[in-house]
């Protein structure tokens, strides 16, 4: 199945351009339209365990998907200097919330978003976390150019049941979805110049011919599941295009389409 939406929901800069003006409940809103979501607060703190059950009502009767960020405390921080302590506060990310989120039916993928200076003297540091994890489906982004190609550590990661992350960004273009597991994770940031400490890498709107060219990649593969998230959030870019693409390969979502 594809799973197609977008990183974050709760822009007020996307009413006008996707939700009405004045949505109260924009993840409901969001859920009519898309069957899942990268949830991107969490990168920021561990959410309260009330958090859950507000999600699970405004989802009530709908088949939706959250994949969720791993708290930059870990993949940002602890990783590099105490390994000890990323599985302990990740523990706590995994009882605190994952848990009540897979409970309530709506867990997807574990995603570990790395920064740039995670290279390849780190790899080991990395699958002890993934192993301490013990998630069903973890996903792992690089933003390292010495990884971007490396077949080791792709059999590394997917030696543990992790998927690597096929990108589209500010460095590289989606050539094409690699995945030696039956599922695999696309991250479309927008094609800005400049790299990651570029003002604003995210602030793009792909053309309807840069979707048609994603498009045919992902049809190109047949893999159990594929979940492809739009991070160019800034000017509801990311509906936008993630509606769009939605179109293009025939993802039939939960009311619009």
């Amino acid at each position: 199945m594809i799973h197609v939406g977008c990183s974050g929901w709760s822009y007020d800069e996307w009413e006008g351009v996707f939700y009405p003006e004045h949505t109260s409940n924009k993840l409901s809103f969001y859920s009519l339209v898309f069957n899942t979501v990268e949830v991107d607060s969490t990168f920021y703190r561990i959410p309260p365990r009330n958090v859950v059950r507000r999600w699970s009502k405004a989802m009530y009767g709908r088949r939706f998907i959250f994949s969720v960020k791993v708290p930059g405390d870990i993949t940002h921080d602890a990783i590099f200097t105490e390994e000890d302590r990323a599985c302990t506060i990740f523990r706590t990310f995994e009882q605190n919330f994952l848990l009540d989120l897979s409970d309530a039916g709506f867990l997807g993928p574990v995603l570990f978003q790395m920064p740039p200076r995670f290279g390849v003297d780190h790899i080991d540091r990395l699958a002890a976390l993934i192993r301490c994890a013990n998630v069903k489906r973890p996903a792992v982004e690089v933003r390292n150019g010495t990884l971007y190609e490396n077949h080791e550590f792709r059999e590394a990661m997917e030696g543990l049941g992790a998927a690597v992350v096929d990108v589209d960004s500010t460095e590289r273009r989606l050539n094409k979805i690699e995945s030696g597991l039956r599922w695999a994770y696309v991250r479309l940031h927008g094609r800005n110049s400049g790299g990651w400490k570029a003002e604003n890498p995210f602030d793009y709107r792909y053309t309807d011919e840069e979707i048609r060219e994603i498009a045919s990649k992902i049809k190109s593969v047949n893999y159990d599941d594929i979940f492809v998230y739009f991070n160019n959030h800034p000017h509801g870019s990311a509906p936008v295009n993630a509606m769009t693409l939605s179109r293009m390969i025939g993802v039939s979502n939960n009311a619009f389409f």
